[in-house]
């Protein structure tokens, strides 16, 4: 805490601080008051001492000036006015309190002795006090320009001055009469900017009649103009120049809209004008044009468009505007309530057109459900009906035979699944088998015709005259043959895959059991004995003295007996036997002695590259030898694979015979 000051608390608890000596109260913590006092002399010749570091103002001298003022009466200070300022503490924020300066709250703080205090006059109401020191403010011209302590100087003398007793409220009155007087002074320019701008708009309206301004004309000629006339109005301006040049582009864009509206209703005129004249008046102009540039050429030159004056105001965009969203609508209409009215008329020639050749279609040509169009199409061409239907709306030639030989196909297959449905019911008489049925037509035909079934009786079985029936057959034949041919293949294919993963399980079974079980012979060097082995495996080194296996006899004679003996508890081994039995049932060419044989290249195969991986079985299987059925085997015959291609259906989605068209 500060010399002399102390820390005081309020009823409502707020903290303030009090100074003893001075009896002066702050909201705000005081500074040490170290600076030094100055002494000032008042207008009337009385001396007062201010420090400026504190603010603090006393008439008594302060210390360190007694040797200065050695002649110099003291001046009794009376008490403050401490009890009046604490009764409003809870009116004026600590801003407005921070707002006065340090002279005027000292000066109005301390009174100085009875007989020299200042008597301010009487006034019945407060609010006569206020309003007469408004007055006094207002009398003297204060404005914002003036601060409160060049108030307080001016009029600390002045009665009606301390008509407002307290210095805060004086404050107070002080801020809100220059708020008022702002808002006169606003109010007065509102009023002197819009006369202003009545009269220089005034000036810009003669200026326009005279033809001196027009829409595109700069501020700055006119400006110069303004100043050359010396003109009044704009040189008395209280308005800057910035604010002159809005209200005269605000003028001038008056005149742009005036002069954009003008144009537009201009060309709404001509452009109803030309839209009379290009539809009504001489509508050649656009009938006579095969196009919008043949058009506006013509217009151009017509004499009558050049005459009007009113389409001088119409560029080439405004005509094509009005040609697309007019004319041209105009004209497709007319277009489409022509060809509406053709085709109402062909309509019916189309429909007799198309009746003509259906019935030729059917009536004259024999199509079947593996007919193409390519095949029937010579006999077509030539044909008044198959002309006639080229070219017009509806169905094509190409869609009618489509529409037949659909027909056929359904009733094709309709036949197709009453055969196969009786042969299937057959299938334990080894007559009526699939292969004794198809082994070929005649056989197949006869084979049906002895069956005496009612549901093949919509079938007329005549070798001797074909006919209609006898052709469905054939076709039947040929289909049920192809499919069973096919599958025949694909269980062939099948049992052969399966018989050489059985091969090459037993032959990695061979990698890792073959020093347990004495199976196979190793030998260094081809004249070594087998010492009675049915297998015998020649080992050599290569450069990189890394060893090599080599098939070196195998005993095919034996095997059997090596089977019953060594073999017969490996699942592997049984395995191997049941799938070549049921490959054998299927028509596959296989044996256990073969097979054995394959699986023995495949374990030297392993050995080779030491490991029985899937991945060394796949190696292993392309280093086997060619099996001996093979030359008898069309599936790893590349002639023929042209052939086996053949029984392939061409899609997913299709019968392989019947949907070859």
């Amino acid at each position: 805490m500060t010399n002399n000051w102390e820390e005081v608390t309020d009823d409502l608890g707020r903290i303030y601080y009090y100074n003893r000596t001075t009896q002066e109260t702050s909201w705000t913590k005081p500074l040490d008051t170290k600076s030094e006092w100055k002494a000032y002399t008042t207008d009337d010749g009385r001396q007062y001492y201010h420090n400026e570091k504190t603010g603090e103002t006393t008439w008594e001298i302060p210390e360190g000036f007694e040797e200065l003022l050695e002649d110099k009466d003291k001046i009794d200070i009376v008490e403050n006015e401490n009890n009046e300022l604490h009764k409003d503490m809870d009116k004026p924020s600590s801003e407005e309190t921070k707002s006065l300066s340090s002279l005027d709250l000292e000066l109005e703080k301390k009174t100085t002795i009875r007989n020299e205090l200042i008597e301010p006059p009487q006034f019945k109401s407060y609010q006569e006090a206020e309003d007469a020191f408004l007055s006094l403010l207002k009398s003297n011209n204060v404005d914002s320009t003036w601060s409160f302590q060049e108030v307080i100087s001016k009029f600390i003398k002045n009665p009606i001055y301390w008509a407002i007793p307290d210095a805060l409220h004086r404050k107070r009155l002080y801020d809100e009469y220059l708020v008022q007087k702002l808002k006169d002074e606003l109010t007065n320019k509102s009023e002197i900017v819009e006369k202003f701008e009545r009269n220089f708009l005034q000036v810009l309206q003669n200026f326009e009649k005279k033809g001196l301004i027009k829409y595109n004309t700069r501020w700055i000629t006119i400006k110069n103009i303004l100043i050359a006339e010396e003109n009044p109005i704009f040189k008395n301006s209280v308005l800057s120049d910035n604010e002159v040049l809005k209200i005269y582009d605000t003028f001038v864009n008056g005149l742009k809209e005036a002069r954009e509206e003008s144009i537009k209703q201009q060309k709404a005129q001509a452009l109803d004008e030309l839209k009379s004249y290009l539809t009504q008046i001489n509508p050649t102009l656009v009938s006579d044009s095969e196009n919008w540039d043949q058009l506006y050429k013509n217009l151009q030159n017509d004499a009558r468009f050049k005459a009007n004056k009113h389409f001088t105001v119409l560029n080439k965009v405004d005509i094509l505007e009005l040609y697309t969203a007019d004319i041209y609508p105009q004209i497709l209409d007319k277009l489409k309530t022509e060809i509406a009215s053709i085709e109402k008329k062909n309509y019916r020639s189309d429909r007799k057109a198309r009746q003509f050749f259906k019935e030729f279609l059917i009536k004259n040509i024999s199509i079947n459900a593996n007919s193409l169009f390519e095949n029937i199409f010579p006999l077509l061409e030539n044909e008044d009906c198959f002309i006639e239907l080229c070219g017009r709306n509806g169905s094509s030639p190409l869609d009618f035979f489509w529409d037949v030989v659909d027909e056929k196909y359904q009733l094709m297959k309709l036949k197709k699944d009453i055969v196969e449905n009786t042969i299937s019911g057959l299938k334990n008489n080894p007559k009526y088998s699939y292969d004794q049925l198809l082994s070929s037509k005649e056989n197949f035909i006869n084979s049906l015709a002895d069956l005496k079934d009612e549901r093949l009786s919509a079938f007329e079985f005549n070798l001797s005259n074909e006919t209609q029936d006898d052709n469905e057959l054939k076709i039947i034949f040929d289909t049920l043959k192809r499919d069973y041919d096919l599958k025949n293949e694909l269980l062939k294919s099948k049992y052969k895959k399966e018989l050489e993963q059985r091969e090459d399980e037993l032959a990695r079974w061979l990698f890792s059991n073959h020093e347990k079980h004495d199976i196979i012979k190793f030998l260094n060097n081809e004249s070594d004995s087998s010492d009675g082995h049915f297998v015998t495996i020649l080992k050599k080194e290569d450069p990189n003295n890394t060893p090599q296996y080599a098939v070196n006899t195998i005993d095919k004679h034996g095997l059997q007996s090596l089977f019953e003996s060594k073999f017969q508890n490996i699942e592997q081994y049984r395995k191997l036997e049941t799938t070549i039995q049921m490959a054998s049932n299927n028509g596959v060419k296989a044996s256990i002695e073969y097979s054995f044989e394959q699986s023995i290249h495949a374990f030297v195969n392993f050995l080779n590259n030491a490991s029985p991986s899937p991945e060394h079985a796949a190696y292993a299987n392309k280093k086997r030898p060619i099996r001996e059925d093979h030359a008898d085997n069309k599936r790893f015959k590349p002639e023929n694979r042209e052939a086996d291609a053949k029984l392939k259906p061409d899609g997913p989605k299709h019968n392989p015979v019947l949907l070859n068209y």
